[in-house]
Formats: C-alpha cells, structure tokens, sequence
C-alpha cells in the first residue's frame, strides 16, 4: 500500500509568517501557518517548498509522538505540532515555532500578529485523521522560488 499524499499550499508571507492551507480531504483541511523565508536558516526560517516524507515518531520532547518531516536539506526536527504564531523574531514579532509548521482550525490575530488558532484541536484532528500512518507531504510555494525539487 503507497503512502497517502497530503497537499500543503502556501500563501504569500511576511514578517508575521507564511500562512498556509493543508487538504485533508476535498471538503476539509487545516490552516497552517510557518515562519517567513530566511534562506532555509535555522529557528528562523520555513523550509523550502517541495516533497517531503512524514513519519510519526516519538523524540524526547514528544514522548508520545509528533509528526515529523525527513530528508529536508540542511535541517532536522521539522514537525507539524500545536502553536499560534510564526513571526520573525529580530523584527520584534512572536513564534511557536523554529522552523516547523503550526496547525489550527482558523485563522486570526493573537499578540498583535497574524495566527492560527485552536491549534491544539486542530492537531488532535489531524494525528485522528492520519492515524500514526506516514504520508507524503507537497509543499506548494506560491511564490516560484526556494523550491526543492520534487522526487
């Protein structure tokens, strides 16, 4: 049986972070925001666009498991876990994140900057609906650059 394919579409970002949208199915999905593009640095930058391979697995800080992206270039620890915001933080802006990518039932504003919220519903729904089973995750950049190429 192949892996299920998970399509994650990004929107234009800013300092505040780059929103985004994760398809679960054709009528449902999951709002995702990440940190803005600082040329794949790490604790301050998305990774870049392409696709990824998920697994499920269990790490010090989630005993219990968190779904974490592989092979992506020059980085680790890439997971999808609860979070509201994704800012550049030399800008002054708050995060959730280093890097990794937040998940929430909508959209909205949380310290004054762009958010997602009702992360922690959101990511129950998800670790629900994928059931601990690896997928592949496309990740589409609207902005035609920083892409990895597709395998």
């Amino acid at each position: 049986m192949s892996a299920r394919k998970l399509h994650l579409d990004r929107e234009r970002g800013n300092a505040q972070g780059t929103p985004g949208f994760i398809a679960l199915s054709p009528a449902f999905g999951l709002f995702t925001l990440e940190l803005p593009w600082r040329n794949n640095q790490h604790d301050i930058s998305r990774i870049p666009a392409g696709t990824y391979p998920v697994h499920w697995v269990s790490t010090p800080k989630h005993p219990h498991g968190v779904y974490m992206l592989q092979d992506v270039p020059n980085r680790g620890a890439i997971e999808l876990h609860a979070g509201n915001v994704a800012g550049d933080r030399s800008l002054g802006y708050h995060t959730h994140s280093l890097g990794c990518f937040l998940l929430g039932m909508r959209r909205g504003q949380l310290l004054g900057q762009r958010a997602v919220l009702d992360s922690h519903r959101a990511l129950r729904i998800f670790e629900q609906h994928l059931q601990r089973e690896a997928f592949i995750l496309h990740i589409h950049d609207p902005e035609g650059f920083h892409v990895r190429p597709t395998q």
